[in-house]
């Protein structure tokens, strides 16, 4: 027997999900596009409960069906609370703006209840994609680097998503490459190794960044790189390929490959590796020497044709530097292995044993000291930023909507595609329940202050022991230098200076064990008094699980029978809705036939309008061929002619306003079918309540079509009596033309063409039986 089939085994491991103690999925069972511990967390639940929420609190949505609004009333208190409970903007006090771009914006806060500083960056969720959000928050949230920026808190309102980040005070690279100038190549190898380890440690957890340039590379406050704005990042495949559908990155940065479906011959997603994000760092490596990049024109297309023609060709080019640029062999043959085509570029693997990183310690590169160390004042301090317009520092949460107006009240799902947004930092709960009680939470932030206080601890270790290095190594001077007072005596200066500072790291030192030791104690009075609490809940719930069993059983015995009850009664409304469904069929299949003797007559009447046109046609160039010979008769016939022709327009006349009301015919017909169907609906959906409702519309509506069928009868007998008139009028005309006739023989084709109007008389009879029968 399985054991992981049984139900005990399958609520732990449902509970284990809802808690976060693990989601790995079990052997043999599909995979998903959205990781298990996304889906059913309870950030993920929470945020799923609120959306419910908000689109059954619409108006109209309330309005169709009682139990919405039931369901709305009663779990109002209960999502106020919620949302009260969770992150929120309120949480944070909005100090400066750091940093803006098309997808968003970047502040420095504070967290009100506890000082800590954050970077939040804002996004509209009108401009952004799932995909995008998704992936930069998965990163962040990974933690699995020191290399790449944490994620503290990550929450949504209705307008934007909010990412809650550590802040980075040293500033961003290309601020620290304005402030330098041009980098020696000692600098530029610095950063370069860091920028390669970054990289690597991205690419080990499965992700590309794609877009990789100074902004996007941010300096902690001890001057160590650290990547940002994953925004454009995206998963690596099974087979180490990346699948780009469309170009991403900034041009000045971008690789060929990440160009190919620009391509106007063909137009299909491309494929490329993770050296693409290698290629961006050499064109910052050229940058560093040259403060300049490549490939850069002020027209997009034209940087764009640079980098493909710089890979075309059999042949490797290489990259060309102003002549009062001075670089090293090693240097140039690194950015120029970097700044090539696919095949040609180098790894992680082969950079690290590039001749440029010979004296690189590569294990302890993040605990070097760097060359250059950010000057802060503060936590707060922004001064290694770039000055951004400060003016919208306080717009940045505008409540101001940006989905449409006119569907605020219909079920929009604009907020589904971020369900599990929601992400909050834990330290891990060895015990593992009720993980947001409020003793739990105070003891994640005493654990995380403790972590913090050792890390700090371990740097001014490795502090100390440089200090003690240096004054090792200022002693062996001072002892080597005693015949030179000058530089002996500024070396006894630095040598105190650092003593000095010995002395004051030594002090802080012990505050920080000091610290350490009284946020131990209280930690562990926390977890005592946390333990008390798990048990009196633990008995609640036991207690309340009785209850709802008993209040379970009454009311699924009433369920049943009033189950039974409505299973009747939606019989016999069925038997009646068939029978309505029959007659309405009746009715259809008798308009049906109407409209198709409508069409027969259309049909009579435009070859009787065409027969009229082709004898006033023929009447006419008899008429120019004898105006000369019988200008007095034809004066006379001309006047006989004109007032037929002035019957006929009439006749014509008529004859469109008939088809004018035939249409109005077919549009009324159409609209009474479609409120047809929108009756069978609603007697669909409330057939238990309004029958006799739907019953009283169903005749009604079959008088009015009976009506309207007398209306068109009426109709069609007053057109009979004018064609009557109209073909009495002809027959007059005939009898004229006969005449002119007889007085003369050479007037016989004009007779011919008007004694064709029998012809019409009989189609005009044709048409006035047709109508009769109708």
């Amino acid at each position: 027997m399985n054991s992981s089939k049984q139900i005990s085994a399958r609520t732990a491991r449902l509970n284990s999900l809802i808690l976060g103690q693990g989601a790995t999925l079990p052997d043999g069972s599909d995979g998903f596009d959205i990781p298990l511990e996304t889906a059913v967390s309870r950030e993920g639940l929470l945020d799923s409960l609120l959306v419910l929420y908000d689109e059954c609190s619409k108006d109209v949505i309330k309005k169709k069906d009682k139990n919405v609004a039931d369901f709305v009333t009663k779990y109002r208190p209960i999502i106020k609370e919620t949302r009260t409970l969770r992150v929120n903007v309120a949480d944070f006090d909005v100090k400066n703006l750091i940093g803006k771009g098309y997808f968003g914006e970047v502040h420095l806060v504070s967290e009100r209840h506890t000082g800590e500083v954050y970077a939040m960056k804002t996004m509209r969720k009108s401009i952004v994609t799932a995909t995008q959000i998704r992936e930069e928050r998965d990163i962040m949230a990974s933690r699995r680097s020191d290399w790449l920026t944490s994620l503290q808190y990550a929450f949504q309102d209705q307008e934007c998503l909010y990412l809650v980040m550590e802040y980075l005070p040293g500033g961003d690279l290309l601020s620290l490459m304005i402030r330098t100038g041009v980098f020696d190549e000692e600098l530029a190898q610095f950063y370069m190794a860091e920028l390669t380890e970054a990289l690597h440690a991205l690419h080990s957890i499965g992700y590309v960044h794609r877009d990789i340039k100074p902004e996007n590379i941010l300096l902690d406050r001890f001057g160590h790189l650290k990547l940002a704005d994953f925004g454009n990042a995206t998963a690596i495949n099974k087979d180490g390929s990346v699948t780009s559908m469309t170009p991403v990155g900034t041009p000045d940065y971008i690789a060929p490959e990440l160009l190919q479906t620009l391509s106007t011959t063909s137009r299909t997603s491309g494929n490329h590796d993770v050296t693409c994000d290698f290629w961006s760092m050499g064109i910052i490596g050229y940058e560093f020497v040259t403060e300049s990049t490549p490939f850069h024109d002020e027209n997009v297309n034209d940087t764009y044709s640079k980098i493909v023609a710089h890979c075309e060709g059999r042949f490797t080019k290489k990259l060309e530097y102003p002549a009062h640029v001075s670089v090293t062999s090693h240097y140039r043959d690194l950015i120029d292995r970097l700044v090539t085509k696919v095949s040609n570029r180098m790894g992680y693997a082969e950079i690290k044993r590039h001749p440029f990183f010979s004296d690189v310690n590569w294990d302890k590169l993040r605990y070097r000291i760097p060359p250059l160390i950010p000057t802060v004042s503060s936590e707060d301090d922004t001064s290694n930023f770039e000055d951004v317009d400060k003016s919208l520092k306080r717009n940045a949460f505008s409540s101001k909507p940006t989905y449409p107006i006119s569907k605020v009240n219909d079920f929009s799902g604009q907020n589904l595609p971020f369900l599990g947004y929601t992400y909050v930092y834990e330290e891990s709960d060895p015990a593992g329940k009720y993980r947001d009680t409020d003793e739990h939470m105070a003891s994640a932030r005493l654990s995380q202050k403790i972590k913090e206080q050792d890390r700090l601890i371990k740097e001014h270790n490795e502090e100390l022991h440089r200090l003690q290095r240096d004054l090792l190594e200022r002693d062996r001077k001072l002892a080597t230098l005693n015949a030179h007072s000058k530089i002996y005596g500024d070396t006894k200066k630095e040598m105190e200076n650092l003593q000095e500072l010995l002395k004051t790291k030594t002090a802080e030192l012990a505050a920080a064990k000091t610290d350490i030791k009284t946020l131990r104690n209280r930690l562990k009075i926390e977890e005592e008094q946390r333990l008390k609490n798990d048990a009196t809940i633990a008995d609640l719930l036991k207690q309340t699980y009785k209850k709802w069993e008993k209040a379970k059983q009454t009311s699924d015995q009433n369920y049943e029978k009033q189950i039974a009850e409505r299973r009747t009664e939606i019989g016999a409304l069925n038997d009646k809705f068939r029978n309505q469904t029959n007659e309405l069929r009746a009715k259809v299949d008798e308009c049906t036939q109407l409209q198709t003797m409508v069409e027969n007559y259309k049909s009579l009447l435009k070859k009787s309008k065409d027969q009229l046109m082709a004898d006033k046609e023929e009447y006419d160039r008899n008429h120019q061929q004898l105006v000369l010979a019988y200008d007095t008769k034809l004066a006379e016939h001309r006047q006989k002619w004109k007032s037929e022709k002035e019957l006929r327009n009439r006749h014509e006349e008529e004859i469109r306003v008939l088809r004018s009301r035939i249409q109005e015919y077919e549009h009324t017909a159409k609209n009474n079918e479609q409120q047809n169907a929108k009756f069978v609906d609603n007697l669909k959906r409330r057939m238990t309540i309004q029958l006799e409702e739907a019953r009283q519309v169903s005749d009604k509506m079959s008088e009015e079509m009976q009506r309207k069928c007398c209306d068109l009868k009426k109709e069609i007998n007053k057109l009979q009596q004018e064609q009557q008139s109209v073909t009495s009028s002809a027959n007059s005309s005939q009898r004229s033309s006969s005449l002119f006739s007889v007085a003369e023989p050479e007037f016989k084709s004009a007779h011919s063409s008007i004694q064709d109007l029998p012809a019409t008389a009989q189609a005009e009879d044709q048409l006035r039986n047709d109508l009769q029968r109708a």
